[in-house]
């Protein structure tokens, strides 16, 4: 009995001082990682990744085989893979034949985790977010069957590989971006003009496929409608009176209660009237203090974000940089002045007060959106390329000598004056409404 003891008492001894001898590593405590920046604050932002794995000495793990970053936005790299050993026994039995080995191979197993894990690699992330960073470790790492107090014997030992991960995460320290305030349904599909209120169309206003419209240019009125001397349109829908001046044309046909009809003016009658599905209400929005003024010769760019009033000077230029949504508390375009559109996707302005006299380089009608949530007055007095929906507000287009005007224009009352061209073009998201 007492030998069998002592026995046991040498065998746990044995365990405990293997255990001591052979330490395991802890990699969620053992890694420590710096980002450079620790946020992402544009698009485009290059991170640093410094990644060091201490382990303690004699650790279990023997061998460190390479690893993985995963960089949370499906672009992993790859780099510094080993074939399984470390480089110190690389060097002295492959290439010095096993000469100069001097300590000997089983402790430069042990102790070489603590020099071969430092990793350093960079990435290029396209936009501000949040993103967890995984980097997956393969080790060789050597078994002991505690039948000896060294691990540094490999007939007592097996050699396994197997991959732990670390995860950090990098943020966005860009705020988000607050609920768009106005439904991209709210212009129902198809109506290339629609109001709440009144709409006119002054002397000689076209909005129609057979002149200035590539598509039918169909018009909704919640209340009363009047065409000007001349003027031309394709459909109109009104739940209220229609009043055609001289040689006015509606040409596809006409809805309303009432109709007054001038010399010349024709029209097709077929029906009184209509069930729009809009949906005109505009949510509170916060935006941000502060004014901007951008003056003759200077150029200004912003990034989808939140801003202040910003007041552009005759030959000044505002440079929306990136696809996204912009909110500004108010936009005011001076005569001369240039809206600049960067990029070939959607981009929408929110904003509280919007005047428009100025001109546009790379605007797209069908990716471009101007909502209004306030009430005041709402100007677009130059040729436009995009949809300007303001339904809180009245709207007056085409006072300035540039007359075409291409998208669609939700209004609390619009005004179009006299020899404007309508060209309806559907903004893409209002495509997705039925």
């Amino acid at each position: 009995m007492v030998k069998k003891f002592v026995f046991y008492a040498l065998a746990m001894w044995g365990f405990v001082q293997a255990a001591s001898l052979c330490p395991d590593c802890s990699v969620s405590s053992a890694m420590s990682v710096q980002l450079t920046p620790s946020a992402l604050s544009k698009n485009n932002q290059s991170v640093n990744l410094v990644a060091t794995l201490q382990c303690p000495n004699n650790t279990l793990f023997w061998s460190f085989g390479g690893y993985t970053i995963d960089w949370g936005d499906s672009h992993d790299e790859k780099d510094k893979t080993h074939a399984g050993y470390d480089d110190v026994y690389y060097r002295c039995y492959t290439l010095n034949k096993g000469k100069n080995c001097s300590p000997k191979p089983e402790d430069w197993r042990r102790n070489n985790m603590s020099s071969m894990t430092r990793i350093s690699a960079s990435h290029t992330y396209a936009k501000p977010g949040d993103y967890t960073i995984t980097i997956s470790l393969t080790m060789m790492q050597k078994g002991n069957d505690f039948s000896v107090n060294q691990c540094s014997n490999a007939q007592h030992s097996t050699l396994t590989t197997h991959v732990t991960t670390y995860s950090t995460r990098i943020q966005s320290s860009v705020p988000p971006t607050p609920s768009v305030p106005i439904d991209y349904c709210a212009i129902p599909k198809t109506y290339s003009l629609f109001s709440t209120a009144n709409l006119s169309l002054n002397d000689r206003v076209t909005c129609t496929k057979k002149d200035a419209s590539k598509s039918l240019c169909k018009i909704g009125v919640e209340k009363n409608f009047t065409i000007g001397v001349s003027g031309q349109t394709d459909e109109v829908h009104v739940n209220g009176k229609a009043t055609l001046r001289n040689r006015s044309v509606i040409h596809s046909g006409l809805w309303a209660k009432t109709i007054e009809q001038q010399d010349g003016a024709s029209y097709t009658k077929k029906g009184t009237t209509t069930t729009f599905d809009a949906k005109t209400s505009v949510k509170s929005v916060s935006y941000a203090n502060g004014s901007v003024v951008i003056e003759a010769k200077k150029t200004k760019s912003f990034e989808p974000g939140t801003y202040g009033d910003v007041a552009i000077r005759k030959d000044g230029v505002l440079e929306l940089s990136s696809d996204g949504v912009y909110f500004f508390r108010s936009l005011m375009f001076e005569y001369g002045s240039v809206l600049k559109i960067k990029g070939s996707g959607v981009k929408e302005i929110y904003t509280n007060s919007f005047t428009f006299r100025g001109q546009q380089q790379g605007a797209n009608a069908s990716k471009l959106l101007v909502g209004v949530t306030g009430s005041s007055t709402v100007f677009v007095e130059n040729a436009f390329t995009g949809s300007v929906w303001a339904p809180n507000a009245p709207i007056v287009i085409g006072q300035y000598h540039y007359k075409t005007f291409t998208g669609s224009y939700l209004g609390k009352g619009i005004t179009i004056h006299q020899d404007s061209k309508i060209n309806y073009v559907e903004f893409t998201k209002n495509g997705e409404c039925k």
